[in-house]
């Protein structure tokens, strides 16, 4: 532990490795300073407001303190990780108030971005976090659990996740569709009416 730096500081916010704000761009809504005073954008009380400010405060001094956050590189974001609930709620203010249009389309691109970080996780040298991103989109997705077994030498390089999903959706499509057929009552129409009384 040492005081505060501010590079620290700022690898954790925006680092390209395991930045807060890199790893979960939605985040950065929580940053539009004009909602925290404007109680018209917020979904969170004045006492609210201030303790999520103070809390997600608190939690990046302690990470650009901690020396050992230089060694997120290899493990991504974590430490800084207990303050996304909370900057969330600021950010679902702005998102809330934002035309539905521009609202879809930041949830779409955020759900994308996480998308490709769960599925390549590599992100310590290149690019960072956008290695992920460019991977992915150029080179199409990819299952964590394959990629270790072809790394293991389980599975010859390049194999595709494909034939697994196609046939993991057929078995879901029959079940869906085809299953049980539905049981019809035995009795005649009017069998049902002799057991009143």
């Amino acid at each position: 532990m040492d005081w505060p730096h501010l590079n620290l500081l700022w690898e954790t916010a925006f680092g390209m490795r395991y930045g807060l704000f890199t790893s979960a761009p939605l985040l950065l809504l929580a940053l539009y300073v004009p909602a925290w005073v404007q109680g018209r954008i917020r979904i969170v009380g004045n006492r609210e407001l201030w303790c999520i400010l103070i809390f997600s405060l608190v939690f990046f001094l302690f990470c650009a303190a901690n020396q050992y956050t230089r060694m997120q590189f290899n493990t991504g974001v974590r430490h800084i990780v207990p303050v996304s609930p909370f900057l969330f709620l600021l950010a679902a203010g702005v998102l809330l108030r934002m035309p539905t249009m521009l609202a879809a389309f930041v949830a779409i691109l955020s759900t994308y971005w996480s998308w490709c970080l769960a599925m390549y996780r590599d992100v310590e040298q290149g690019l960072g976090v956008l290695e992920a991103i460019i991977r992915i989109t150029l080179e199409g997705f990819r299952l964590p659990w394959l990629t270790t077994l072809e790394g293991l030498g389980y599975l010859p390089g390049g194999a595709s996740a494909i034939p697994l999903l196609t046939l993991l959706g057929i078995i879901v499509w029959t079940l869906w569709y085809v299953g049980v057929p539905a049981v019809t009552d035995p009795r005649p129409s009017g069998a049902g009416n002799h057991d009143r009384v």
